[in-house]
């Protein structure tokens, strides 16, 4: 009932009113990347069936972990799969806080480590068939920032890799216009805009698509999202933020996209483990 759920949230308000969420920040700006945590609650709805994606944004190095921004939204259409739920929901937090970020992150890297040779935008056209041509006025990125996007759902990263999805012929009527942004992100973006996978529970995205949780798993959450009470409290957490901040720093400096399908493969049973050296 209505009463119980407004019940329900009081209790939690009066429990963690003294959680603080937490950052850690010692490197320079150029040992720091954004780290984009992704996922999607599939059908979650039960009045329309639509999925939730939630993302959260932080920036991680060495020695350094900062969650800069977060995202949940109700997906506008319905999805008929998981994959399909995963790859709007990527599409969503990458458009509105990944690619903002990284531009922003550009001009804070120029402005500490010293700006490379900005390119310039054509002043001039360069044939006299351009009669239609007319001069940018913005500058060009320096392209110096690094974006991993963290996906838990091997399907999705398979058709993100492999640049098309042979299963979803019925997205020209919903989801076309995300699918192709997508795809034309990171197939024009190799060098900066990375795909890395993550377990599930490692996903911190998890926590801003389900309504739900279990205390342990709450938990868990919150102290990959370094949200914690007290001093000591704080202390424990810290130990456990720091193995998971290694092991998704692993995963970022880790394989190619091309490897992580090779590897799922192997995985999966499709591809013998001596092909994948070959």
């Amino acid at each position: 009932s209505a009463a119980s759920d407004v019940y329900k949230r009081q209790s939690y308000i009066h429990f963690a009113k003294n959680y603080a969420q937490r950052a850690y920040l010692n490197d320079t700006a150029e040992n720091l990347n954004l780290v984009l945590f992704t996922d999607a609650d599939f059908a979650g709805s039960l009045v329309d069936s639509h999925s939730t994606s939630g993302a959260i944004l932080c920036l991680m190095g060495p020695n350094s972990y900062v969650p800069l921004d977060w995202f949940c939204k109700k997906q506008s259409a319905t999805s008929h799969s998981t994959p399909e739920a995963e790859l709007i929901a990527l599409e969503a937090a990458t458009r509105t806080i990944g690619v903002p970020a990284m531009m922003l992150w550009d001009s804070v890297i120029n402005v500490f480590h010293g700006s490379k040779k900005l390119p310039q935008p054509l002043q001039a056209p360069t044939s006299v068939l351009d009669v239609d041509f007319v001069p940018s006025t913005v500058r060009l990125p320096t392209l110096r920032s690094h974006l991993y996007i963290m996906e838990d759902n091997e399907a999705t990263i398979k058709m993100l890799v492999k640049v098309r999805s042979q299963t979803m012929a019925h997205v020209p009527r919903t989801h076309r216009v995300d699918l192709d942004w997508t795809f034309e992100l990171f197939v024009q973006n190799p060098d900066n805009i990375h795909l890395r996978y993550v377990s599930t529970k490692s996903q911190i995205a998890d926590m801003f698509t389900k309504g739900s949780f279990n205390a342990k798993a709450w938990s868990q959450l919150q102290t990959l999202a370094a949200i914690c009470g007290s001093s000591r409290q704080s202390k424990q957490n810290a130990v456990t933020l720091f193995l998971f901040q290694q092991l998704a720093l692993s995963n970022v400096r880790g394989d190619s996209r091309q490897s992580i399908v090779q590897r799922m493969e192997v995985e999966s049973g499709t591809m013998s483990p001596g092909a994948q050296s070959r």
